[in-house]
């Protein structure tokens, strides 16, 4: 959505965007345990997310929101579809997680640096674990 203000081919990219062959190709693929997505589905149960859509922290233009917008609706549509467990997704650069009624899990990670950027997720049990910026640093001094 911040594309405006960003360098093509340095830190954005145009093959970026969701295309309908991307979403096909998903859908192909059958069900799966767990989705990594750059985007957000639409609808999130992120409160942190949902927020971050609703107010606009960054003023960001209407035609970006609108892009991101279409963007979501594609995840979601393969969201829905092959049915994981589990969703974890960046791009918002806000740390959240939320659970749907039906007890499908979304966590949308945080910026580089940001409390909540990195999870570690154990593929034999689907939990998610997401260590403080602390946890972290301790793990790095101690090698």
């Amino acid at each position: 959505m911040d594309r405006g203000w960003r360098v093509p081919g340095v830190e954005w990219w145009p093959d970026e965007a969701i295309t309908d062959e991307h979403v096909s190709l998903a859908l192909a693929g059958g069900l799966a345990d767990v989705m990594l997505t750059h985007e957000s589905p639409a609808r999130t149960p992120v409160r942190a997310v949902q927020d971050v859509l609703r107010v606009n922290p960054l003023g960001l233009p209407t035609q970006p929101r609108l892009e991101s917008a279409a963007s979501r609706a594609r995840v979601a549509q393969v969201w829905h579809a092959v049915a994981p467990a589990v969703l974890l997704h960046g791009h918002m650069h806000t740390p959240g997680d939320g659970v749907t009624a039906d007890g499908r899990r979304v966590i949308s990670l945080g910026r580089d640096c940001q409390e909540g950027h990195v999870a570690f997720l154990d593929l034999p049990t689907l939990q998610v674990d997401t260590p403080s910026l602390e946890q972290l640093r301790e793990a790095s001094r101690n090698g």
